[in-house]
């Protein structure tokens, strides 16, 4: 059996680099058992073999340097429960932000798999919508308006503290206009929000209803000949509009670079007269 180790063959035995065992040893974490005084060369005993256990495990559990060398230096099993306490809240966070992520996800998947069904396209639905949770910047846009700034306006105004699939870029255009067919500019710009945290004076909330819509192949530039067919639609079935229009691009420069393959959706809500 051997007396002592060097850093290479501890590196094999423990499959940890040799530079971060240098490290240990530097910062105090580690102490060799001997010190070459010629070469430098640092040696180790088999007594170092649990401590360099313990090292991967509280790092494996995602304990700091710091937290570890405390631990080491005192031994104090209390110590090491509290710090795990502390790190299993930690890891419980991060496991329900990968859930929010994978649900995000998963929606992601579900949004872009509708839009490219081409029995959608071109026909008009009435469908229910439960309530909508938004974010939302009023500004007179116009309808061919590059509108890079004004997203930006409203992520910096709503403090999103979130970047992970924000959400779908919508705009909107008043009941006013729409009745008076004026369909040239939106009145406001929002996204559409999943468990993001964000400024409480930007939140509002689009009211759960009845709404036509109609998707088509194209963006926000487009969109004026279908709010034509859809407010003659809403006038032959006797309905009533009953608020702003909701207007959503599925797919747009941020999925593809074919503007034939972009698809935007118009939902206007509705009551029966």
């Amino acid at each position: 059996m051997k007396d002592v180790f060097t850093i290479g063959e501890v590196s094999r035995l423990f499959r940890i680099k040799s530079s971060a065992i240098r490290y240990y040893c530097d910062i105090g974490l580690l102490k060799p058992t001997y010190v070459d005084p010629e070469t430098g060369y640092r040696y180790f005993s088999t007594a170092h073999f649990e401590q360099l256990n313990t090292i991967k495990y509280l790092q494996t559990l995602g304990l700091s340097l710091q937290e570890i060398q405390t631990f080491v230096d005192n031994r104090d099993p209390v110590y090491l429960l509290e710090q795990l306490q502390a790190q299993r809240e930690i890891t419980r966070h991060k496991i329900r932000e990968l859930e929010e992520i994978e649900q995000k996800i998963n929606n992601r998947i579900l949004q872009i798999e509708d839009a490219l069904t081409p029995q959608h396209i071109g026909v008009i639905q009435e469908k229910f919508f439960s309530s909508r949770e938004i974010v939302v910047l009023r500004e007179t846009i116009p309808s061919g308006a590059d509108l890079e700034l004004f997203i930006r306006m409203l992520e910096n105004s709503s403090k999103l503290q979130s970047a992970v699939f924000l959400g779908k870029i919508g705009m909107s255009i008043s009941q006013q206009k729409m009745e008076q067919y004026q369909f040239d500019s939106y009145d406001a710009i929002f996204l559409l929000v999943e468990n993001e945290v964000a400024e409480e004076s930007v939140k509002e909330e689009i009211p759960e209803g009845l709404y036509v819509t109609l998707r088509f192949q194209g963006t926000h530039v487009d969109a004026s000949t279908y709010y034509e067919q859809l407010i003659q639609y809403i006038k032959q079935k006797h309905y009533g509009i009953i608020g702003d229009s909701v207007e959503v691009t599925y797919i747009d420069y941020g999925l593809s670079t074919n503007a034939n393959e972009f698809v935007t959706e118009i939902q206007i809500p509705v009551k029966n007269s």
